[in-house]
């Protein structure tokens, strides 16, 4: 069976193309082995994030490239000529091999090559050790790389589903694409794409920890729980709007805890419906409860429609459910394009007015009116318990600061003996200041309204 790949708009009937992109990082160079009719032929060679390029015979121009996106890459050991190791690259309607001096050369050509190409022959690379779920097309698997002994998670998707599904394949040459391009450490990363006669394999980081929504199942988040994991998911938006990309999909289950014991450390995943643009952008998608208004209505959004999803992250979080209930999908619906959320759950009393203030920006149902992750990560609230995480962490580093930490630590257990409850450890002395900090906040409110209420009474 064809590669599913072959039809991309990067597939050609040519191999080598005349030369005509920018200049792109470089991920490998060096001398490769062609063997023609003439014999033997030697060329020097420079990979790129989208093509191999060919040089002339002094090195210095480019004569002609070859797009390496999508086209398959296997590697072999067998000797013609005097040259053993080699790789093969196989387009659409054509193909090419190279060979390299020896199994080093080999190695660094594969590996980078693999950044780009999709890769032939998983067993040979990886041992699938148990399956650890089951979605409606793809199953995940635990496996182990055979050099390395690293543990990875590949997520198998049967070549026919996608073929069925409307738009399936471009979904998935979508998430493809785009997390190939992210390196951020809340952001789940590709390592390698594998393809078979039957599947598609995405090797992706493997997570020991079990996603947000099974998380809340057994217990909601604190008010500082949730604002540490709702400000490194802002941060991570944030990032993600920096390279002009919209998830579209932000919800508790498309986000990762890396572990049983820690509640803030997370990775999104599931790029699947994410899309490259800012604004003007069309296309009903997402998972009721946590999509954005506009696009429920079929108006063109932005970038912030992800800022709407993180806030109901942050309200489901602290409530441990969405804002929009309903008794079947038709409410669900229409409460969540309509947008009317409301506190007056008993969970919500012991919040600090300043959460709740942020959560109502944030999920603005105008998107005119809702700011960016950027704006947000500036508000008030976050800014200053970052600039009081940022002057402990400088505080901790220091050494005069530890000196000072470990000569005071009698104060600390003269304080305990008097059934005060003090630690000193750094999570600790974030959560006191983030106390701290809420403490102002809910005083700055009860003067302010008190303020209004005096001189502009209901």
């Amino acid at each position: 069976m064809q590669s599913i790949f072959a039809q991309t708009a990067y597939s050609s009937d040519e191999f080598w193309l005349p030369y005509n992109q920018v200049c792109l990082s470089v991920l490998c160079e060096g001398s490769l082995i062609e063997i023609t009719e003439e014999g033997p032929k030697q060329s020097y060679y420079i990979l790129n994030e989208n093509s191999l390029l060919k040089l002339n015979k002094n090195s210095v121009l480019v004569e002609e490239m070859a797009v390496v996106k999508w086209k398959k890459i296997s590697r072999f050991v067998e000797c013609i000529e005097s040259y053993c190791f080699g790789f093969k690259l196989v387009g659409k309607s054509t193909h090419r091999t190279f060979y390299v001096e020896n199994q080093y050369e080999l190695d660094k050509w594969v590996l980078n090559l693999s950044f780009v190409g999709i890769m032939e022959n998983i067993s040979a690379d990886y041992f699938f050790v148990e399956e650890l779920g089951k979605g409606s097309f793809s199953r995940v698997f635990l496996a182990v790389e055979n050099t390395s002994q690293k543990k990875f998670a590949i997520k198998c998707i049967q070549k026919k589903d996608l073929l069925r599904r409307k738009n399936g394949l471009s979904h998935i040459i979508n998430e493809i694409e785009i997390v190939r391009k992210l390196d951020h450490p809340n952001i789940i990363k590709l390592h390698k794409v594998y393809e078979d006669i039957d599947y598609v394999y995405l090797v992706l980081d493997y997570i020991e920890g079990k996603d947000l929504h099974k998380r809340l199942q057994t217990k909601n988040y604190s008010e500082e729980a949730a604002f540490f994991f709702v400000q490194k998911l802002l941060k991570t938006v944030d990032y993600l709007s920096s390279h002009n990309i919209i998830h579209r999909d932000i919800k508790p289950e498309n986000l990762i805890l890396e572990s049983m014991d820690n509640d803030i450390e997370f990775k999104l995943a599931d790029f699947g419906l994410a899309i490259e643009g800012s604004k003007n952008i069309e296309g009903k998608c997402g998972s009721l409860g946590f999509v954005a208004p506009e696009i429920l209505k079929e108006q063109k959004y932005s970038s912030n429609v992800d800022v709407f999803s993180c806030g109901i992250v942050y309200y489901t979080l602290i409530a441990g459910h969405t804002p929009f209930k309903g008794k079947n999908h038709k409410e669900i619906y229409f409460n969540n394009a309509k947008c009317n959320i409301n506190f007056k759950e008993k969970c919500w009393a012991k919040i600090s007015i300043a959460v709740i203030d942020t959560i109502q920006v944030m999920t603005k149902a105008d998107p005119h009116l809702r700011p960016s992750a950027k704006k947000v990560l500036r508000n008030n609230l976050f800014k200053t318990v970052t600039n009081s995480q940022e002057s402990i962490d400088d505080s901790l580093n220091n050494e005069r600061a530890q000196e000072n930490l470990g000569e005071n630590k009698w104060i600390l257990e003269k304080m305990a003996e008097r059934n005060y409850q003090y630690m000193y450890n750094q999570d600790q002395i974030y959560l006191m200041h983030y106390l701290s900090v809420m403490f102002i906040w809910n005083t700055y409110w009860l003067y302010r309204n008190q303020y209004l209420n005096n001189f502009y009474p209901i």
